[in-house]
């Protein structure tokens, strides 16, 4: 099976396993609740190798860091659609703003994954990095909740496939703003590496109900074509076709 088949075929999977989740009131998610403890791996424990390993990778990247690697690690704490301005283009660069329409429907996603996010968070308790090695010295805003998933993370991966899924020829440079940006959660000092990647699984999976909302497909509708009216791209089925062809 090819990788993009097996990728789809476990998104399903994680899509219907989420919804036999229990009520809760959603912008897109409707009723059911995604439950991501049941498919996120549990993080290394406390004292064990594996977190050691990742408290001396932190070392070192805080030892590698520096003013220049702070001052972008701080300049992508803050949570929204406009993180991948640069990733779409000239059109898309902070000083032009996206359409409303665009940042609407990324911050009700964004509400129905911080409910999800939150969840897990409480469920995992997991210390972050300077409460098991004094050592650490970050350099972010103050965290006051659990480390796992990373939060940060979780969102920009889930913002990369419903993003991507609207703008498909900016597809590799929007992933890759997605890592960069999750990246800094580490050179930051807050999170663990499996952190990142508890959000690689669960941003993605969630972004699949997401595609699957019939509410949010009508939403999503409307903003693409605003967005791609803005980056100056043909309507978006034209770029499917076209893609689907080989064109």
């Amino acid at each position: 099976m090819q990788p993009l088949s097996s990728l789809i075929c476990v998104l399903t999977f994680l899509s219907l396993l989420f919804l036999s989740g229990t009520a809760s009131a959603g912008v897109y998610l409707e009723d059911k609740t995604p439950d991501l403890v049941r498919i996120l791996p549990p993080p290394p424990a406390d004292d064990s190798p594996e977190t050691r390993r990742e408290l001396d990778e932190l070392l070192q990247m805080q030892r590698d860091r520096t003013p220049r690697d702070v001052e972008y690690a701080r300049a992508n704490i803050q949570i929204g659609v406009l993180r991948f301005a640069a990733a779409l283009g000239d059109e898309a660069r902070p000083n032009k703003a996206l359409p409303a329409s665009v940042k609407s429907l990324f911050d009700a996603a964004r509400a129905d994954e911080k409910k999800l996010l939150d969840a897990a968070k409480r469920h995992y308790d997991r210390p972050r990095p300077v409460a098991l090695d004094a050592r650490i010295q970050p350099c972010l805003e103050l965290i006051v909740n659990s480390a796992y998933p990373s939060g940060h993370a979780t969102w920009v991966f889930m913002a990369a496939v419903l993003l991507a899924d609207m703008v498909p020829e900016r597809r590799a440079a929007i992933w890759a703003r997605a890592e960069d940006f999750a990246r800094q959660r580490m050179v930051g000092g807050v999170h663990y590496r499996s952190d990142i990647d508890a959000g690689r699984i669960a941003g993605p999976a969630i972004a699949s109900l997401m595609l699957a909302s019939p509410r949010y497909r009508a939403d999503a509708v409307v903003a693409a074509a605003d967005l791609r009216s803005v980056l100056k791209l043909p309507p978006l089925n034209e770029a499917r076709k076209a893609a689907a062809t080989g064109n």
